[in-house]
């Protein structure tokens, strides 16, 4: 077996992912294709390879931490990517090639973010869980499946007569709302050319679906399709209207599409334990799927610790909060690309 570096056929490396269980959107060339457009960091593609066949992959992003020091992340953004492998020898030589070519470009840590831990890497960060559930077969049934109170806050958004609207064409106003969220939860955000990227690379796996009252997005959700699985990826909400159960709303919608295009799963995506997305999932119904973010520490002491559960980020969270978005709007895009 052997282990190669770089991609000849994307094709071919995306027909590997889809067949693979463990493969996910962020394994996808087209994921990764965006994140090196926009964030221009080095994307490092690693195959395992008996003859012509793949055995295995995993794909690097070469990137800088807040501190301008560079760290190998499995994959920038996603949340998940880690190795793909038909083999316990084909995880473990990605792997090891994976520890070398750290060692070799003076990384302070590898990454890999990983649905399954695996054995070779010892430092393990089980912070972050993911929600996925079944969808019914009708549409008319998505209701039906939510818990008593999620149920109740739905219905009451449906009696208020909220408008639902769904195209690509929602995704300028679908990302405003994202910023705005993002800067309320005291985060930067992702940069607008990101979403367009996505949406390029993935024309036909992603659509927008927004709620609206008197015809002004109040909730929206950026969605992506992969396999048999619907996903709503990237969302935000105006606070003011959040009385009338707009996020209730938005998500069945979401449900009832996904079934009525015959997706057999609703993935809710990566939440932080704890946090209010956490709790709201929950109260949606849905039970969480531990999610093991696993590190090789080359230069770096310990695990990274720059998240919202870091109690020292406190102050520029509130400061984030408060400044005025004239100038979020410009800082958050560029902060992102240091917090991959």
């Amino acid at each position: 077996m052997e282990i190669k570096t770089g991609i000849e056929n994307k094709a071919q490396w995306d027909d590997y992912v889809r067949q693979n269980p463990q493969g996910g959107l962020f394994h996808l060339s087209g994921w990764l294709g965006a994140v090196e457009e926009v964030f221009k960091y080095k994307i490092i593609y690693l195959s395992a390879q008996e003859g012509a066949r793949i055995a295995g992959v995993l794909q690097l992003g070469l990137c800088k931490n807040i501190f301008s020091k560079k760290i190998l992340v499995s994959v920038p953004f996603g949340t998940c990517g880690g190795v793909l492998a038909d083999s316990e020898e084909a995880r473990e030589k990605l792997t090891d090639k994976a520890i070398e070519l750290a060692k070799e470009l003076g990384a302070q840590y590898l990454e890999l973010r990983n649905r399954e831990k695996q054995k070779e890497l010892q430092d393990v960060q089980e912070l972050y869980v993911d929600f996925k559930k079944e969808l019914p077969a009708d549409p008319k049934q998505c209701l039906g499946i939510l818990p008593r109170k999620a149920r109740a806050e739905a219905r009451h958004a449906i009696g208020k007569g909220l408008q639902t609207q769904t195209g690509i064409h929602l995704l300028r106003q679908c990302y405003d709302l994202y910023a705005i969220n993002s800067k309320r939860l005291g985060s930067p955000f992702l940069p607008y050319k990101f979403f367009q990227a996505l949406a390029g690379h993935f024309k036909e796996q992603s659509t927008v679906l927004s709620i609206k009252i008197n015809g002004k997005a109040a909730a929206s959700v950026f969605i992506f399709f992969y396999k048999d699985t619907i996903m709503p990826l990237y969302s935000g909400a105006l606070w003011r209207f959040t009385k009338y159960g707009t996020n209730n709303l938005m998500y069945l919608r979401v449900m009832e599409l996904g079934s009525s295009m015959g997706f057999k799963y609703f993935d809710f995506g990566r939440s932080r334990k704890g946090s209010g997305p956490y709790h709201f999932k929950i109260n949606q119904g849905f039970e969480p799927t531990q999610l093991y973010y696993q590190f090789y520490l080359n230069k770096a002491k310990e695990i990274p610790n720059l998240n919202p559960s870091n109690k020292k980020l406190g102050v520029f969270k509130t400061l984030w909060r408060h400044t005025p978005s004239i100038l979020t709007n410009k800082l958050g895009p560029y902060l992102i690309w240091f917090v991959p």
